[in-house]
């Protein structure tokens, strides 16, 4: 993923002692309050807090609003374990490059989880906590049992994201669907077709962070329901899978579940099939 593939807008990066480096936005001046955003397709600081961030500037209030490792224009390490220890040793890390000493968090699911982990591992940075909604309260198997939790899941694993599928997953969210127009529903639902961002769920038993949807998983072969053996195997239990290509042959999105269509040539070459004889 290259910046320019990247939503605008772009503002300030800051470089941690290890290297990473973490997009965030500066608006305001006065007492600082650090944004921190949920998971989820799309979700960067900008697109989850755009509506938000500006009243508080005019308030009087300076707002630091992060992308968190993995998503938006911040660094993506792929090696990286995203658990919550991870994520509140970025955070202390990223206020102090920036000379934050003290300071109102502001979380929302994830970013609520990594609030209150930043509040236990550094009472002092901390002058208040504003969660909403936040993650590592319950254990994660609460979390799975509850109904909203389930149809998300069940929404997300189902497969790709359009607008009626984007309309079912922001309904769970708000109090008054009819906030969802059509360009907004229609905004993000292109936003994981273009960029792949994970969606995590936190645990309270810390350091366990369950990601519901990351990057493509390649099998080069596979056999005896390998895929939910080695979730398993780590303690995840595997709520739906989805094959979105096979070689070259992609999915064809304007199928309906059942319908087919006969394979080119060249998508029989590419997984090394047989090609199909001349009748002359």
């Amino acid at each position: 993923m290259t910046q320019q593939d990247l939503p605008p807008p772009q503002d300030r990066i800051a470089e941690l002692p290890d290297g990473m480096r973490l997009h965030y936005l500066d608006s305001g001046q006065g007492p600082v309050v650090v944004w921190l955003h949920g998971s989820g397709p799309g979700a960067s600081g900008h697109s989850n807090f755009k509506g938000n961030y500006p009243a508080f500037a005019a308030a009087g209030f300076r707002n630091i609003v992060l992308d968190l490792p993995g998503f938006g224009r911040s660094d993506k390490p792929a090696d990286a374990h995203y658990n919550l220890d991870f994520f509140v040793s970025r955070l202390s890390a990223f206020l102090d490059v920036l000379g934050i000493e003290r300071c109102t968090l502001l979380g929302n699911s994830l970013g609520g989880a990594i609030a209150l982990g930043q509040a236990l591992a550094r009472p002092e940075l901390v002058e208040r906590l504003i969660l909403m909604a936040p993650g590592g309260v319950e254990e994660r198997e609460t979390y799975f049992q509850m109904e909203g939790i389930k149809r998300m899941v069940a929404t997300y694993a189902a497969g790709p994201m359009g607008v009626e599928q984007m309309r079912h997953v922001m309904q769970l969210q708000l109090y008054d669907p009819s906030q969802l127009d059509e360009a907004l529903l229609s905004l993000l639902a292109e936003i994981p077709r273009r960029w792949r961002i994970p969606m995590v769920l936190v645990s309270p038993r810390m350091g366990e962070v369950v990601r519901l949807a990351d990057d493509v998983l390649v099998l080069h072969e596979g056999r005896y329901h390998q895929v939910k053996r080695m979730f398993a195997a780590v303690g995840n239990h595997v709520v739906g899978l989805h094959r979105e290509r096979i070689g070259d042959i992609l999915l064809d999105e304007s199928l309906a579940p059942g319908e087919y269509r006969p394979l080119t040539e060249a998508e029989i070459a590419s997984v090394g099939a047989p090609q199909p004889r001349s009748k002359t």
